[in-house]
C-alpha cells in the first residue's frame, strides 16, 4: 500500500545559470560581438558547458540581443528562367 500513494514529483534540485557564467557571456557579447553560438562554443574550449540557447536566453534578458550592425552581402547576380524545361538556348 506505501508504494501506492501519491509521491511529490517536482524536482529536487533546481538548475540556474551561475552569475559568474553570465557576466562571462555578457563580457563576450560587449567584447568581442558574437552571437551565441560562437559564445557557446568559446566557453565550450574554456570547460564551461553551457547550451547555445542558455546564452541566447541571457542576452535577451540582458537586452544584448540586438540585430547585426554590418549589412549583408548583396547578391550580384541576376535570378534567371528558362521558357520550357531543358531549353538551353533561343534556338528554334
Amino acid at each position: 500500500m506505501e508504494g501506492l500513494k501519491p509521491r511529490f514529483r517536482a524536482p529536487h534540485m533546481v538548475h540556474r545559470t551561475s552569475l559568474d557564467m553570465i557576466e562571462d557571456v555578457v563580457a563576450l557579447r560587449r567584447e568581442k560581438g558574437w552571437g551565441p553560438q560562437v559564445i557557446a562554443v568559446y566557453l565550450g574550449t574554456k570547460g564551461v558547458k553551457v547550451g547555445s540557447t542558455t546564452v541566447y536566453r541571457i542576452l535577451c534578458r540582458e537586452g544584448l540581443n540586438h540585430p547585426l550592425e554590418k549589412s549583408r552581402i548583396k547578391r550580384t547576380y541576376r535570378r534567371w528562367e528558362r521558357e520550357h524545361p531543358n531549353s538551353l538556348g533561343n534556338a528554334t
